[in-house]
């Protein structure tokens, strides 16, 4: 049996947290059995979809700031708890209204305050060099949550009904997700990560401080703007 050291640990408790916010992602399959099935119009079963992404946005921003004074801990518990509650909550909506704000609003914000904790609080067990490697395995993490998640919601609507979909995966992020958030931690006061084997630091590139108004004029930072205004256009 592998035994992984702590800084893994986080690795691998982030990535499958994601994997159970990525619930995101399986709203088309929601969508189609609100249209379907309780004859919504497409713009009202999109609504809630529409509101947890700008909620999820918005909160990102909210929870950077609020783990950096209290720790990526609490934060996330109350994030992956708001996930669960919403999801549960949502499986007595019958009108888009409520729906928008339970699965919009507050899916949407506990989704934001757990993504916000995830990366950071893993990175710092890792070497700056292995920064990349963390920070795309935790979002991997996110992405790859599409993958199972929506033929499992489908399975479940078609054998359960979409109310009861809403509670199933409500309980499982509750079961799943929360346990796991109890994990996450940042390293100790003076905590050095190991240096890889072979590394050579690179002394060529100064490091770069800016603002959040510089941050804004950043080519990434518009190009991450405009793949958000196309998801929500597509949704």
């Amino acid at each position: 049996m592998i035994k992984l050291n702590k800084a893994a640990r986080i690795l691998a408790a982030g990535f499958c947290i994601n994997l159970c916010m990525g619930i995101l992602y399986a709203w088309s399959v929601f969508k189609q059995a609100l249209v379907v099935e309780q004859g919504w119009s497409n713009a009202d079963a999109s609504m809630p979809y529409t509101v947890a992404v700008i909620c999820f946005s918005l909160s990102l921003l909210v929870a950077g700031v609020v783990q950096d004074r209290m720790g990526p801990r609490k934060v996330l518990i109350l994030g992956t708890v708001m996930v669960g509650l919403g999801m549960i909550v949502s499986s007595f909506a019958t009108s888009p209204i409520v729906l928008i704000l339970t699965f919009g609003i507050l899916t949407g914000v506990g989704i934001g305050f757990g993504y916000a904790c995830l990366a950071p609080s893993a990175m710092k067990w890792f070497h700056p060099s292995k920064k990349g490697l963390v920070n795309g395995l935790i979002a991997a993490g996110f992405g790859l949550a599409a993958v199972y998640l929506a033929p499992l919601t489908s399975s479940l609507i078609a054998e359960y009904g979409i109310n009861n979909s809403f509670m199933i995966l409500g309980v499982g992020i509750l079961v799943i997700a929360v346990p796991l958030a109890c994990t996450i931690s940042n390293p100790p006061e003076g905590y050095v990560p190991e240096t890889p084997a072979g590394y050579k630091a690179k002394t060529d590139s100064a490091p770069v401080s800016m603002d959040w108004r510089g941050m804004l004029k950043l080519h990434s930072f518009i190009h991450c703007g405009r793949c958000m205004h196309w998801h929500l256009l597509l949704a």
